[in-house]
């Protein structure tokens, strides 16, 4: 049964080559249908040399033999497009047939079009074949229709392409260069010579190139002068290079992105006479819209064209740093791999001493390219590169590497340069890098005599969940001289308690002890947080209070700052003493202590401002105090209780109302200050009728700020009476208007149904 299958394979594969001479011949016809010739057209193409016999025979369809118009029509279409696809195949089996359309007056006359694509596919086929039998006649051919004036314009341009096609031809193309031919037969002759290499008419190129840059009617970009400029740069000739460098870097062809590509690739050949005049431009001052483009082309040009540009920046003189600062800028056009290379290039080529190149180091850093790896790693290898640069070395290098990073990081963690180290050490204890690797080498960095990389060891050492590994944290924060590691050992203490699930145990005490008895305030005031937290998970609510109302009294700010913003959680705002908050809210001086101090005493609940409390009207004026600063959000909270509760609305209201009325007549309003202003007096219910003129007056400011607060006070306070001002406002029309229509919209229904 197997042995039947093969053999009826064989077969049919056998019988399917027989077949497959004639196979195309009907996709052929359909190219002489309009509908269904682009499709015929797509399948030919992709049959390629398969479809070679059928679209022969094609080509030697003769449209004169049919009477009928239509027909002959048919059989005009079909034979061109074969004759094109017979090109595109490159077979010389084709040259004889093609060689007889093109010699052929009669079809030189009836059909120029075909005469033309005749000669494009010979010139085709003998460029890619041009020792194929058939092919030098055809090119000898090609070259007597150029001449020809007999021709016709058409198929001359059409000879003159396909030379071009074949490189040959320059001399025939070379008397079309003069002025007055035919445009589109000079064009052509462009690229004849310059595919050629035809060098005998390079001055004639550049003389059309000048023509046209500096004629009367100057234009950069019309292509004429275009191509033989790109002519004349494929002889090497070094004219063309200034041509070259305006096409590159001119704003005119700023969206040119082909001629552009096809200068640069020109230029690269010509790089050492392209160099200078690049630099030229970046030094003028007045050629400033050229810089980037001549940058970027400079970092094209590898490394000695990044060395020319960095080297602009030692024109600076003594306390200058007008080039230093452009080539810094400049060179953060050069992004692309060719670039990237050449800074690398360059940079490796430099002294050490060489002050161009600690800038290319600073940009290769910064652009990070995943190429730069090893060169990274080299750099970080260089004692002779500054701290700073090796550190950031490192720290790429672990970016772009990542897990396999960690034995280059092990040895730069013991680096001399202690930037190394906590670079090193940083990374070491990233997610990246498993802990069960890099474990050890942090804790020897535990011990570095740099307090920096201690910190960063405890950090990464945070991830741990071994409980015996509690011990590192606690002596940090028992024996490290610097307030700094000890300040780190509480908060990596705080990670390491929920990773080893410890719920505080062998850690509680030792945080006590921090903020009981360490002498630096940051420590402490780090200690307070973690330690209150503690204390309320374990349900020690004597231990919250006494540590409360420590800070409460403590001489240094910070620790009562970390106080004053913990009040918001119920464990310890319980703890707290009221008068003893208030007394040391009053005692504070520096804004940011009065800050602090009103958003603390803005946690406590109105109800408890209704107590035997003493100075609440100084509690008062700190909270005025604060309006239009950081904290005036918090004293609109506080002022309306103790307005409501602690009796001081005459006292907050007629304050309320000198700082609003002094604030609309300064002579540049300050916006935020207004808007807190109004919102307080519309917290304690200042229905006072120059209270309400003043919010009228604020209504109509250009500050959404103000405006806003201004609509809210009147929607809580107006009646009826006030809808009309409502929509005068809604419809000032001004900058401020369009922002607040809903909310004056929602004023207006609010106060149509009081």
């Amino acid at each position: 049964m197997k042995k039947r299958t093969l053999i009826l394979s064989l077969a049919a594969a056998c019988f399917s080559g027989l077949l497959s001479a004639g196979d195309f011949k009907k996709t052929v016809d359909e190219l002489g249908d309009r509908n269904t010739a682009g499709g015929a057209l797509s399948r030919l193409t992709e049959a390629g040399g398969d479809a070679f016999d059928d679209l022969l025979e094609g080509a030697r369809l003769d449209p004169a033999s049919e009477k009928d118009a239509a027909k002959q029509a048919q059989k005009s279409a079909i034979r061109l497009a074969c004759v094109r696809l017979l090109g595109t195949l490159r077979d010389s089996r084709a040259t004889s047939d093609l060689l007889k359309l093109v010699r052929d007056e009669a079809t030189r006359t009836a059909y120029p079009e075909l005469a033309a694509a005749s000669c494009t596919a010979l010139a085709k086929i003998a460029a890619a074949k041009p020792e194929a039998a058939g092919s030098a006649d055809a090119v000898a051919e090609i070259k007597k229709l150029a001449q020809d004036e007999k021709s016709g314009l058409n198929l001359r341009y059409a000879g003159l392409v396909a030379l071009a096609e074949v490189k040959q031809g320059g001399e025939i193309a070379r008397p079309f260069l003069k002025e007055g031919t035919d445009e589109t037969l000079r064009h052509a002759a462009i690229l004849v010579i310059g595919a050629s290499k035809h060098t005998a008419a390079a001055d004639e190129l550049f003389a059309i190139w000048e023509a046209q840059r500096k004629g009367e009617a100057r234009s950069y970009t019309l292509s004429l002068g275009i191509s033989a400029l790109f002519a004349l740069a494929n002889f090497g000739d070094e004219r063309a290079i200034q041509g070259l460098v305006d096409l590159s870097t001119l704003l005119e062809f700023d969206r040119e992105n082909a001629y552009r590509d096809l200068a640069r690739g020109f230029l690269k050949e010509l790089a050492a006479r392209a160099i200078p005049i690049l630099v030229e431009i970046v030094q003028d001052d007045a050629r400033a819209a050229q810089h980037n483009a001549a940058a970027r082309l400079l970092g094209e040009l590898g490394a000695e064209g990044v060395r020319a540009l960095v080297d602009i920046a030692k024109l600076d003189k003594s306390g200058e740093t007008k080039y230093g600062l452009r080539v810094e800028s400049l060179l953060f056009q050069l992004t692309n791999d060719d670039a990237i290379v050449a800074l690398m290039d360059a940079y490796k080529a430099m002294a050490p001493d060489d002050p161009s190149r600690e800038r290319l180091l600073k940009k290769i850093l910064a652009q990070r390219p995943r190429s730069a790896i090893e060169f990274f790693k080299a750099v970080v290898a260089d004692k002779a590169v500054a701290a700073a640069e090796r550190s950031m070395a490192v720290e790429t290098y672990a970016d772009l590497k990542g897990k396999d990073s960690f034995e280059d990081l092990k040895v730069w963690a013991s680096d001399e340069m202690p930037e190394v180290r906590r670079v090193a050490t940083r990374n070491l204890g990233r997610e990246f890098v498993p802990l069960s690797k890099s474990e050890d080498v942090l804790k020897l960095k535990l011990e570095d005599p740099d307090s920096e990389t201690r910190s960063l060891a405890l950090r990464g050492l945070q991830r741990s969940d071994k409980k015996e590994n509690l011990p590192l944290f606690t002596k940090r924060l028992k024996e490290d001289t610097e307030p700094g590691v000890r300040r780190t050992a509480i908060e990596a203490l705080e990670q390491f308690n929920n990773n080893a699930k410890l719920e505080g145990e062998g850690v509680y005490e030792v945080v006590k002890a921090a903020f009981n008895e360490d002498k630096d305030s940051t420590v402490r005031a780090q200690a307070l947080r973690f330690g209150t937290t503690l204390a309320e998970l374990r349900g020690d609510s004597a231990t919250t209070k006494d540590m409360v109302n420590k800070a409460l009294v403590d001489s240094e700010l910070v620790v009562r700052t970390q106080l004053y913003t913990m009040l918001f959680r119920a464990s310890i705002k319980s703890q707290i003493d009221m008068q003893k908050l208030i007394d040391a809210a009053l005692k504070e001086t520096e804004p940011q202590g009065k800050g602090d101090a009103v958003q603390a005493l803005s946690y406590i609940e109105a109800e408890k401002w209704a107590g035997k409390l003493e100075r609440l009207d100084a509690v008062a004026d700190l909270g005025l105090s604060v309006l239009g600063e950081r904290s005036s959000h918090f004293a609109v909270q506080l002022l309306p209780r103790l307005s409501e509760k602690g009796g001081q609305f005459n006292r907050i209201a007629e304050k309320g109302r000198a700082m609003l009325d002094e604030a609309l007549k300064a002579a540049n309003p300050n916006f935020t200050r207004i808007s807190v202003v109004l919102d307080v007096l519309a917290g304690v219910k200042d229905n006072n009728g120059a209270t309400f003129e003043n919010a009228r007056k604020a209504a109509k400011l250009p500050s959404v700020e103000s405006r806003r607060s201004a609509v809210k006070f009147i929607a809580a306070l107006g009646d009826k009476n006030d809808i009309s001002f409502l929509r005068e406002i809604g419809n000032l029309g001004d900058a401020t208007a369009p922002a607040l229509k809903r909310e004056v919209e929602d004023a207006i229904r609010a106060l149509e149904l009081k």
